[in-house]
Order: structure tokens, then C-alpha cells, then sequence
């Protein structure tokens, strides 16, 4: 079966692959040998992400049934499901901390979810309009205004607050949003012939600037069959 997503664990002993039958593996990588097998998609499986916490030895996944799964790599089994979007789910990242998940789907939504200390339900959801095919958490630095609004908010808006989402999707463009509220704060123009198929983040110390890498596909010029090409914006 074809694998259509993979990623490792953050000390790159873990291999997590996902394919087209909605089945979900966990391999050792030195050995080579399959430590885990989960069956809890419907349909093809698109993101995978380990806790950026090693002792939560948890793993995500999400796919074409539009649902986002957990699996407790200790007890070898599925432990929770994320159910809100309307569409296929193509991509996770966690916040830096680890508190937080974001799901970007096809949807044209954006779903921010707590994931630690414990699993708890939606923060909140970003209208995006547009398919969404990457997604990825940055700081940003607290407001003295805005930081007096988000006192009435709850404890886990407010430890949102200090987030951004940043999307990639069918318009070609970076996208930032305010994590607790949903907002959309910024638009960065990229190319508008392409559909971006990923962003990936690189955390710095806030109020440092983070790097943001954009993947994208653009069609080739006079290619007359729509072929595309990889690109960086």
C-alpha cells in the first residue's frame, strides 16, 4: 500500500508512517522492525506527529476522514479523537511548548486544540477560505493592551494568545492568525500561480523573528498539460 505521510520522533529512534488505507505504523528505525500498528482512519492518511514531549509517547495522526487521532505508544493503543472538520485534514503542528495542536484540513479550516498536560478539547477555529494544505506555530510578543483583553479569556486562550498560526494554502500566500481569537493578522504575497503544500517553522526567541519555509508548486511556464514544479517562496 502506498505510504502517503511519514515523520520521526524528535530523538529520530521512531519512524511513523501513514498510507493510502488509512493504516498507521510505528518502526524502530535502527532496528527496522514495526513496533505499533493502528487501524483508526477511513481513507488515506496525511499528517503524522510525535509529542514534541518525549514522555507522552503519544502520536497524532490525521487524514482523508477528516478526523484527528491519538494513539498512547505505551499502551499500544487509540486513545482519543479530534472530530470537528468538514473535510480531509492535511497537516498538524504542535506549538512550541507542546501545549497545542493546530490541524489545517481541505475544509478551509484551521482547528487549534490543547494537547497537553492532558488532552482537552478546541481552543479555538480559524476561517480560513481556502483549502489548507500547511500549517505552523510561532511566538509572537504579548501586547500590553491586548494583554489586559485576554485576562477575561479562560487560562487556555490566554496561553494562546501568545501565538501565532501561520497557513500556507490555495492562494499562494503565508497567512498569520492569532491562535486564542482566530484573527488573521498579517498576509505575506507569494506566488499566486501556486498552490503551497507546506510551511514548516523554525522557532526563535521572541521578539526575534522566526524563519518560515514555504513549499509550493507552480506550473511550469508554456507547460500546456498543467505540469508543476517544486518551489521555495
Amino acid at each position: 500500500m502506498p505510504v502517503a505521510s511519514m515523520c520521526f520522533d524528535t530523538t529520530g529512534a521512531l519512524l511513523a508512517t501513514g498510507d493510502s488505507m488509512g493504516n498507521v505504523r510505528v518502526w524502530d528505525a535502527a532496528r527496522k522492525y514495526c513496533t505499533h500498528n493502528f487501524h483508526a482512519h477511513r481513507g488515506a492518511v496525511y499528517a503524522l506527529g510525535f509529542h514534541p514531549h518525549k514522555s507522552r509517547y503519544q502520536l497524532f495522526s490525521a487524514g482523508q476522514d477528516s478526523r484527528v487521532q491519538v494513539y498512547d505508544l505505551r499502551k499500544k493503543a487509540h486513545v482519543h479523537t479530534f472530530d470537528s472538520h468538514q473535510g480531509a485534514v492535511s497537516s498538524l503542528s504542535f506549538s512550541p511548548c507542546g501545549t497545542f495542536l493546530a490541524s489545517g484540513g481541505r475544509d478551509q479550516t484551521v482547528n487549534v486544540w490543547k494537547v497537553s498536560p492532558e488532552l482537552g478539547g478546541q481552543v479555538s477555529e480559524i476561517l480560513a477560505l481556502e483549502r489548507i494544505e500547511g500549517v505552523a506555530f510561532v511566538a509572537k510578543p504579548a501586547g500590553g493592551a491586548e494583554t489586559k483583553k485576554r485576562k477575561k479569556q479562560g487560562k487556555d486562550q490566554q496561553a494562546a494568545a501568545h501565538l501565532c498560526v501561520v497557513t500556507a494554502g490555495e492562494r499562494g500566500v503565508l497567512r498569520s492568525w492569532d491562535a486564542a481569537s482566530g484573527k488573521e493578522i498579517l498576509t505575506v504575497v507569494g506566488d499566486s500561480d501556486s498552490d503551497n503544500t507546506g510551511v514548516v517553522a523554525a522557532p526563535g526567541e521572541p521578539p526575534a523573528a522566526e524563519l518560515i519555509a514555504l513549499h509550493s508548486f507552480s506550473q511550469r511556464p508554456g507547460s500546456e498539460d498543467g505540469s508543476t514544479a517544486p518551489g521555495l517562496l
